[in-house]
């Protein structure tokens, strides 16, 4: 069996992403904070978001970020819930720059796959909140078209016992 190349751009963005990842660790609570950690990076991390709070979580920063946050749906599950994306870029209201990449994240494609859904959420809150103060997150939004789907089942997160 011969090895598979990965395209370029595939690569490149496999590369950001484990950089995003390599942020995660190098974030610290202050030692008094460590027992009962509530937040990380301004997102509530003691619990799972319903579905109600993903909406309005990525409502509040497309009305806070309307510069480079802008809120979709790519239509309802079985049971009428929106399928929230967040498209994230410099300029996210101009026409796109033929040519310009674009990466999906999704998440939450099985209803016991909650974590990754909160990890959606925490990425597309680092991304709006550290543009313009991060030089790499900032170069990442002005060169790429980010969207972030983060429950695809949202009727299974629902059901799940989390």
């Amino acid at each position: 069996m011969g090895f598979v190349k990965m395209p370029v751009f595939y690569l490149n963005h496999y590369f950001w992403f484990l950089w995003f990842l390599s942020l995660a660790t190098s974030f610290s609570l202050p030692p008094n904070e460590l027992s009962n950690p509530t937040q990380w990076n301004g997102v509530q991390i003691n619990q799972y978001h319903s579905h109600e709070e993903l909406i309005s979580a990525f409502h509040a920063l497309e009305r806070d970020f309307p510069f480079i946050a802008k809120r979709g749906t790519i239509g309802k599950s079985v049971q009428g819930r929106e399928l929230v994306y967040l498209h994230v870029t410099a300029n996210v209201t101009a026409p796109r720059p033929i040519g310009k990449p674009m990466f999906k994240y999704v998440g939450n494609m099985h209803r016991n796959e909650a974590v990754g859904r909160e990890i959606l959420i925490a990425l597309a809150e680092h991304l709006v909140h550290s543009y313009e103060k991060d030089s790499e997150i900032t170069k990442i939004l002005q060169s790429t078209d980010i969207y972030i789907l983060p429950s695809l089942n949202p009727d299974g997160f629902a059901k799940a016992k989390v």
